[in-house]
């Protein structure tokens, strides 16, 4: 087969579409039917779009409008891209930068995405072209934020794409803008008003809690950090019902946090201070932190240590 869009469909009923900057010759295996490949070496451009289902049977046809979207836009790919933001304050207007704090006065920031495109015709540099410039597929989080102009409708664009956070919305255009709301947040939400029998009970749990499953000086620095911060949510929780008046004062929130604090300090302090058997160790060959694990086996710590 030669040439530069070629479609195939897998055993399980997968379509794909393959684009080519220049004509290639591709064999199919017709004896394991498994595998394609070029006939000889290729330099250029190939891009690979997955087709959804809904349009297996309409293929030859090319009646769907995301297929021909598809066609036409694949001319155009990403090559990277850079990041840039402005701070909107109700005060002071905005900042500019890349590098910029916002400050308790904003309200918004404004993210750019400007990414990067080249041709594969001309392999040339590309304009910010909205109308046959660069397709992409945005998150429902990004949906949330760029201009309905960006945004290719179910009339002009009939496939459907999803993931594990939703459904995936087909954009046209290489500059990203997604006007984020700066909100006023604070290290903890105020804490609800709770039934006392609800709050003892959680105190209950606490302090039953506050003594199970405690780090161990020979852990590696995975486990332990995970049994510390599992410590320390469990202070953080009883720090915030507070003092419970009850029959046994040791239940009460305070003595909690206080028992807590000592166990916290002591692991903390072991850690820091290299008294548990993974300790951390600078290393001047990777120029940052490692676990004494770590450094020996890049697998150990889950990868973490390295």
């Amino acid at each position: 087969m030669r040439g530069v869009q070629f479609m195939f469909n897998s055993e399980e009923g997968a379509y794909w579409i393959l684009f080519a900057s220049e004509p290639i010759i591709l064999a199919y295996d017709k004896i394991r039917k498994t595998t394609i490949t070029a006939a000889s070496s290729f330099t250029g451009i190939l891009r690979i779009a997955y087709i959804p289902v809904e349009i297996a049977s309409d293929t030859s046809t090319f009646s769907s409008t995301g297929l021909r979207r598809l066609i036409y836009h694949a001319g155009v790919y990403p090559t990277g891209g850079d990041v840039s933001w402005e701070f909107h304050s109700q005060t002071s207007g905005s900042t500019k930068g890349k590098s910029t704090n916002a400050t308790t006065s904003s309200r918004h920031a404004i993210v750019h995405f400007s990414f990067g495109t080249r041709s594969m015709t001309d392999d040339s540099l590309r304009p910010k072209n909205q109308e046959t410039g660069l397709l992409m597929l945005a998150l429902p989080h990004h949906i949330q934020n760029l201009p309905k102009s960006m945004q290719l409708s179910q009339k002009r664009f009939d496939l459907t794409y999803s993931c594990i956070k939703g459904p995936l919305t087909p954009t046209v255009g290489s500059v990203w803008s997604l006007d984020e709301p700066l909100l006023d947040l604070a290290f903890d939400t105020p804490a609800p008003e709770l039934d006392p029998g609800v709050r003892q009970t959680i105190l209950d749990q606490v302090k039953q809690d506050i003594s199970r499953v405690l780090p161990t000086n020979d852990e590696n620095v995975y486990g332990y950090g995970k049994q510390v911060a599992r410590l320390a949510q469990l202070v953080h929780i009883a720090n915030e019902l507070g003092t419970i008046q009850s029959q046994e004062a040791e239940y009460a929130g305070d003595r909690l946090v206080e028992k807590g604090k000592d166990l916290l300090f002591s692991y903390l302090e072991n850690f820091l201070t290299s008294r548990v058997a993974d300790f951390l160790l600078f290393d001047t060959n990777l120029g940052g932190l490692v676990s004494k694990n770590g450094i020996v086996d890049k697998s150990a710590d889950f990868g973490n240590g390295r």
